[in-house]
């Protein structure tokens, strides 16, 4: 028999590629074997059932997420034009997994269905990791900010914002972003409290 070399990574994208184009049903181990040449047998050693391989397509989704967020050049960009561009993409990655997992065909959040298809304390862990790699990558230019407020309030403020306009289904941070920047750029140059 004719071994067939396929990675796990591949079999996890195509079975990404399944549920973001279709619904939960078409996520089944018997079509993944079709659509990797991997036997049914194979993936159910891999897997073990269909209620696993969800479980590792959707974290599938979110580490190729979060990939992507990080592969994001911020050295032309600042936080916060970076944190709305951020949750830009969140918010259409999850509209695509939301739309397949809810089997509703229009791909749109629906804070109803969304809440009980994907609890909000697992949202708000992901997010919380999310913002962290955003936060790390421009650590040089918060320095000034994290003398006034910590990191980690710093992260939950963005991550409350994303939240509340997550779950009403706004696909944009509003006049949250416009604060936050009027916050940071009316922040004294010496934040240490001490004048010339």
């Amino acid at each position: 028999m004719k071994k067939i070399d396929v990675s796990r990574d591949d079999i996890l994208k195509i079975g990404m590629e399944l549920l973001t184009s279709g619904t939960v049903k078409t996520l089944t181990i018997r079509d993944l074997a079709s659509r990797t040449g991997v036997s049914v047998g194979t993936l159910y050693n891999y897997f073990g059932d269909k209620e696993q391989l969800q479980r590792e397509v959707l974290g599938y989704f979110w580490e190729k997420a979060m990939y992507q967020e990080g592969i994001l050049n911020c050295n032309n960009i600042d936080f916060i034009d970076h944190v709305e561009q951020s949750y830009s993409l969140f918010f259409k990655s999850f509209q695509k997994i939301h739309g397949a997992v809810s089997n509703n065909p229009s791909n749109t959040v629906n804070k109803c269905d969304m809440q009980a298809n994907f609890p909000v304390k697992h949202i708000n862990e992901k997010l919380e990791s999310w913002v962290e790699v955003l936060v790390d990558l421009h650590t040089d230019e918060l320095k000034e900010v994290e003398a006034k407020c910590s990191r980690t309030e710093i992260i939950n403020y963005i991550v409350a914002i994303y939240m509340g306009r997550f779950l009403r289904g706004d696909d944009d941070l509003g006049i949250a972003m416009k604060v936050l920047r009027a916050y940071f750029s009316n922040m004294p140059s010496d934040v240490s409290g001490v004048s010339d």
